[in-house]
């Protein structure tokens, strides 16, 4: 299990714990990132975009399988298994020194997905 990472809220250095928002305005950031993640916005954007540009529905489906596999599916699930070996302190990536491997898995990933798609 990762380790409670703690902040520190700007306006009075109080330390609060990492994902619980404290004042109306985080709960509201919070709330915004929750609806706006990319498992509720891109997995129905990407589908729409594929069957809507494919020349039949089957052929936009396996697109959007490929491209959800490769950006979305592949590093969330890399980044999931990170927290639970205890590697990240959470999915949010709070802990800023922690991002860089994610974000080369992401870029690989989605290069893969790319390239599978163009052949």
């Amino acid at each position: 299990m990762a380790k409670e990472h703690q902040v520190t809220s700007a306006p009075n250095d109080v330390p609060v714990s990492a994902g619980q928002p404290s004042v109306p305005g985080d709960r509201l950031a919070h709330a915004v990132s929750t609806v706006m993640n990319p498992g509720y916005v891109a997995l129905p954007t990407f589908l729409i975009v594929a069957v809507a540009t494919a020349p039949n529905v089957w052929t936009g489906v396996g697109w959007w399988v490929v491209t959800t596999l490769g950006i979305s599916v592949a590093p969330l699930l890399y980044v999931a298994l990170g927290v639970r070996s205890g590697r990240f302190a959470d999915h949010h990536l709070n802990v800023r020194e922690q991002r860089l491997v994610p974000f080369v898995v992401g870029l690989v990933s989605a290069g893969a997905a790319l390239a599978f798609l163009l052949a």
